[in-house]
Parts: structure tokens; sequence; C-alpha cells
């Protein structure tokens, strides 16, 4: 798609110009938090991003007002991160609609081990998410607080 494209050339761009490593494999650590990828077009970015760091184990894009159609576009790249041990997901806009497809996504980063989901509008969402967390076996730390 169209939109598929022009991302690929951010993606190409930011590379050029040195604001990615040549050797993605290198990158373990990613700290985005508040930094408006919320923001229409901004998570498409971060989605291909993902793609190209397998050897991700700390991701944090807490407060960043991800609601659920950006959860729907994150959720294919996030579930590919299987050397994921740390995820802070905190403070976005996701309701039932986007636990869905991060409850999918969870069952896949079994090396988890703190997770946090606070302050979302999950609500009725906790029942999706629970099914999933029984995939997390090296889990040791899980907040759901504020939902």
């Amino acid at each position: 798609s169209s939109s598929s494209f022009q991302i690929d050339e951010i993606y190409d761009a930011m590379s050029q110009l040195g604001l990615l490593p040549r050797d993605p494999l290198v990158v373990t650590s990613l700290n985005l938090d508040h930094k408006n990828i919320g923001v229409q077009g901004k998570v498409g970015i971060l989605a291909l991003l993902l793609q190209h760091l397998p050897s991700l184990t700390y991701l944090d894009f807490s407060f960043n007002e991800i609601n659920d159609k950006g959860m729907e576009m994150l959720c294919p790249a996030l579930q590919r991160l299987s050397s994921l041990t740390f995820l802070d997901l905190s403070s976005h806009l996701i309701k039932v609609e986007g636990t869905n497809k991060l409850a999918h996504s969870l069952q896949h980063l079994r090396s988890l081990t703190p997770l946090n989901l606070g302050s979302h509008q999950i609500g009725d969402g906790i029942k999706i998410i629970a099914p999933a967390l029984s995939h997390l076996v090296s889990l040791t730390f899980l907040d759901l607080s504020y939902n």
C-alpha cells in the first residue's frame, strides 16, 4: 500500500542520516517514553522500526497516547520480539478492542519478566488479557493498576 511505502522511505531516510544503527541486531534497548508516538503517523513508523530490531530485550513506550487503532498497528511487530524481557506499555488510551490485539501479541512474548499495562481504559479487557498471561512463564512483575 502507499502508506507502507511512505513508512519504508522514512525508515530508509532515518538510516541514511545515521539516526538508526547500520546493524539493527546490536540494538537491545529502546526507551521511547513521552515521545508523542500516538500522534497520527508515528505509530506506523514505530511498528516498522520494531520489525528491524529482532534482538530487542527492553522496550519502554509508555505515556504516548496510543489508542486501539495504534495498538492494532503495533501488535504484529510487537509479537515478533521474542527476546523481549522488559515491556512498559503504561499510560495509553487502550480500551477493549486494543486489548484484544495486545492479548494475542503477549502470548508470543514468553521471556517477559516485568510487564506494565497500568493506566489505560481497559476495563473488561482485563478478562481478555488474563488468559494470555498464562503464556508468560518468566513473568515476575505485572502492573494493571488504574484500569
